[in-house]
């Protein structure tokens, strides 16, 4: 589909932190599909040991709620 393009395309290269957490198996399974999927024609596929945590941050910048209340625990 023309137009059609993954939300995560570009991940972020900070320090790690090692995460350790339990999916449901359908999020799994679909966590799978979503790194396979090329997210450009000629670009590296997503590896999917980073993709949670890029998923998780894009959410976070699209929360205004959070947002706003992580400003003014900053402010305080």
């Amino acid at each position: 589909m023309v137009g059609d393009s993954l939300k995560i395309t570009r991940l972020a290269d900070p320090r790690p932190v090692k995460l350790t957490l339990q999916l449901p198996a359908d999020v799994w399974r679909d966590l799978e599909l979503y790194a396979a999927l090329p997210s450009e024609p000629g670009k590296e596929k997503i590896p999917l040991s980073n993709l949670a945590g890029d998923m998780i941050a894009r959410f976070m910048a699209d929360d205004f709620a959070f947002l706003r209340r992580k400003k003014k625990a900053h402010s305080d």
